[in-house]
């Protein structure tokens, strides 16, 4: 069918240098044009089987994350892994540096958020204890307000006798 990169833009009827919104638009038209249900001429079939294949490698070289040239390895003699760049890009390794201080910061200030949520869940718990009465304390609650109620009907019932001798 075709090799490269610029026969599928010509295929699909953009520039080299066309943008992915671009490209879509221009397969889907062509998708409509040469589609065999739409198109009863026998080159559509092949037309549209070479649109499909154009659209699929331009798409597939737009997926493509373009690795950096970086080789790393592990010192053997430490026990904890050390990465070292060797070689390639300068920029690729001040981008690699950076990634790296950056991961190392927001692990740091994740680590102290959660910290502080443990700590801040820790008192507010001591609060709610201390707030809270235990069993035993609400039990001689509950009997202190019986025996009140108990002596203040005794002493009711002595004012009534009392009040009931006067008579």
């Amino acid at each position: 069918m075709f090799q490269g990169q610029r026969e599928a833009c010509k295929i699909l009827g953009v520039s080299p240098y066309a943008t992915k919104d671009e490209i879509k638009k221009a397969y889907r038209n062509m998708c409509k044009i040469y589609h065999p249900d739409r198109n009863s001429d026998p080159k559509a079939k092949k037309v549209y089987l070479e649109v499909q294949q154009a659209y699929r490698l331009l798409s597939q070289q737009e997926l493509q994350i373009k690795k950096p040239n970086i080789f790393y390895y592990q010192a053997p003699q430490t026990t904890k892994p050390c990465r070292k760049i060797i070689g390639g890009n300068p920029k690729d390794r001040e981008r690699s540096n950076l990634r790296e201080e950056t991961a190392r910061k927001l692990r740091q200030e994740r680590h102290k958020r959660l910290k502080e949520q443990e700590e801040k869940k820790k008192r507010e718990l001591e609060k709610r204890l201390a707030a809270r009465k235990l069993p035993s304390e609400r039990e001689a609650e509950k009997r202190r307000k019986i025996e009140v109620q108990k002596e203040a009907e005794r002493i009711a019932n002595i004012i009534q006798t009392l009040m009931n001798m006067e008579t």
